[in-house]
């Protein structure tokens, strides 16, 4: 799984995500949802039991112990909050169009957890014996760079419905989008997504740290997400690999949960 994926599908969703309310007659699948709250939850919650596990690790000698680890979770977390938070947006206003509000309360749950593991990340990079100076410099850059993405996006997105609530900084948010509004014509408002585009795409480029601590289940919620949207959109995004590979995941887990139930427990 790479930045460039989640990136990728940041930008599907400023572009199409409007579908999902300027569509007659569409509704969100059953199964989109219940697959993206499943994904969301188990992702949630490796998340959580890891972190855990990196924040009290013994230095047994080292000075700074599973360093890699503890980089690429924070790194992992950091920018995934820019997918959620922007998803959180979309499924928001795609409440206020249709009066549906359902998608956008479970999402909004992810959202409150994804808010609380950021927090304990920056607690933990203001510790001196986590990572060292350098490192943890690094990924607060990576933070602020992340939150600016985010209000700039928000204020394209404000166009559309009241989304301050979902801002970093509020009055961020209201100036992008004010600078959003002033551009008058189509034709210099695509031109000017389109360098905004290319500038997000060079801002996660690379990681920070190469280890990547779960890539399954990240798959697996980037294809759930695009499992909302019409057939017809996916295919035009060039994601469908995302959503093929959601699929595979999700059958290979069903499959391993019912070989659990039909497995007698040993001695029994």
């Amino acid at each position: 799984m790479h930045n460039q994926d989640i990136i990728d599908l940041v930008i599907f969703l400023m572009d199409y995500g409007p579908q999902l309310w300027e569509r007659r007659h569409l509704e969100v699948p059953k199964t989109a949802i219940d697959g993206y709250w499943l994904a969301a939850r188990l992702q949630m919650d490796n998340w959580t039991r890891q972190l855990k596990v990196l924040e009290t690790a013994s230095r047994n000698g080292e000075e700074y112990p599973l360093r890699h680890q503890r980089g690429g979770l924070a790194e992992e977390i950091i920018t995934q909050e820019l997918l959620t938070r922007i998803w959180m947006a979309v499924l928001h206003l795609y409440g206020q169009k249709t009066g549906d509000d359902y998608p956008a309360s479970l999402v909004h749950n992810v959202y409150l957890s994804h808010l609380e593991l950021r927090g304990r990340i920056l607690g933990a990079l203001n510790r001196p014996d986590y990572l060292p100076r350098a490192d943890a410099q690094r990924l607060l850059q990576l933070c602020e760079r992340t939150d600016r993405w985010n209000d700039l996006l928000l204020g394209m997105l404000a166009s559309f419905g009241d989304i301050r609530s979902l801002a970093v900084d509020t009055y961020r948010l209201e100036e992008f989008a004010e600078d959003y509004q002033h551009i008058k014509t189509e034709a210099r408002r695509r031109q000017t997504w389109k360098l905004m585009k290319a500038s997000l795409r060079a801002a996660y480029n690379k990681r920070i740290f190469q280890y990547q601590p779960h890539s399954d289940w990240t798959l697996a919620l980037l294809g759930h997400i695009l499992g909302f949207f019409p057939s017809d959109v996916v295919e035009k995004s060039a994601h469908t690999h995302l959503l093929q590979a959601a699929q595979v995941i999700a059958r290979y887990r069903r499959t391993e949960e019912l070989l659990l139930a039909v497995t007698p427990e040993e001695g029994g």
